[in-house]
């Protein structure tokens, strides 16, 4: 039943994912998918090398809106670039990403080098979230050969996989992801629940770690009441206003919604403040309001609507880590 419910969350993510390509502006994550998406598109040479230009091109716009934080290195995205154009060309490039979905271990060793140097010329750090995202777009221009997909390295996917592994396992499941082969191992599981009938695959023309991905993102997002990207910015207002949140403060104060710190001053004397943790008063609203209040004048309201829905069925009170 709950491998149904998340086929079917699935299945309208998708049809929201289709609209990427008709907008060119870039106020949500859809959108922002659909710009990276072009950019590998327009700088692909499938039987010739990638010039490093358009290697780090991709690399620097892919920092800039996930905020990897690369750029703390010095050097890094270089480093990066270098190494994969070392792979040879981008066809290599596509069989060494895919090899790695496919469990043949990380024989270029992308996954497991720091890049870039410290200000002291010490060792920059590994780019695992970085360079599964270019993984993740280049296997993306190759859905046929690649039908799988490439799974994204995200905290709100390490978050939320231990809490969809519960609820359709009904036991506790902890995340592997040490390693990029410790981290697609257990993606690879979850995707094997979830897509058992659909195994090597497209499903609505989707690959499905780019569908599992987007569920464990959306979920994660939602539930840590973060609703930044899913929405443009208009909706975003039209969300904040109809939840109550447009400049107020005055709300009713419940468990982890107000923050109260202590404050000393100069002449010694402390006082105490209370502060609104914004996401979880967004978290608070969204588990108690009427849904349709939540969503009324969004535009396509209705995929954003089974997605707070289906979080309140299934992960509002979990409580696994």
């Amino acid at each position: 039943m709950i491998k149904n419910n998340i086929l079917e969350i699935m299945r309208l993510i998708s049809l929201e994912l289709e609209k990427e390509i008709k907008t060119d502006t870039i106020s949500s994550y859809i959108q922002q998918r659909g710009l990276i998406n072009k950019i590998f598109y327009t700088t692909s040479t499938e039987y010739g090398n990638a010039p490093l230009s358009s290697i780090l091109l991709r690399l620097i716009v892919l920092d800039s809106l996930y905020s990897t934080n690369a750029s703390y290195s010095y050097f890094s995205f270089d480093n990066m670039a270098n190494e994969i154009s070392n792979i040879g060309n981008e066809s290599k490039a596509v069989n060494y990403f895919y090899s790695l979905v496919e469990g043949k271990g990380d024989y270029e060793h992308l996954f497991d080098k720091k890049y870039g140097i410290r200000k002291n010329l010490s060792s920059g750090s590994l780019q695992m979230s970085l360079m599964s995202k270019y993984a993740y777009y280049q296997l993306l221009q190759h859905k046929k050969q690649c039908p799988l997909g490439f799974p994204i390295y995200d905290s709100l996917a390490v978050t939320m996989y231990p809490k969809v592994c519960k609820l359709i396992t009904k036991s506790e499941v902890k995340i592997k992801s040490d390693t990029i082969g410790e981290y697609i191992e257990s993606l690879n599981n979850l995707r094997k629940m979830i897509f058992g009938d659909y195994e090597g695959l497209v499903f609505e023309t989707f690959q499905q770690y780019d569908l599992l991905d987007a569920y464990l993102w959306r979920m994660g997002k939602v539930n840590e009441g973060n609703f930044s990207l899913l929405f443009s910015e208009k909706d975003y207002k039209t969300f904040i206003t109809n939840i109550g949140l447009s400049n107020t403060e005055n709300l009713k104060d419940e468990k982890n919604i107000i923050i109260k710190e202590q404050k000393t001053y100069k002449n010694n004397q402390t006082k105490t403040i209370y502060k609104y943790h914004f996401n979880n008063l967004v978290k608070y609203q969204c588990s108690t309001m009427n849904i349709d209040d939540i969503v009324k004048g969004i535009e396509q309201n209705e995929c954003i609507k089974a997605i707070i829905q289906h979080w309140r069925d299934y992960y509002i009170n979990s409580t696994t880590e």
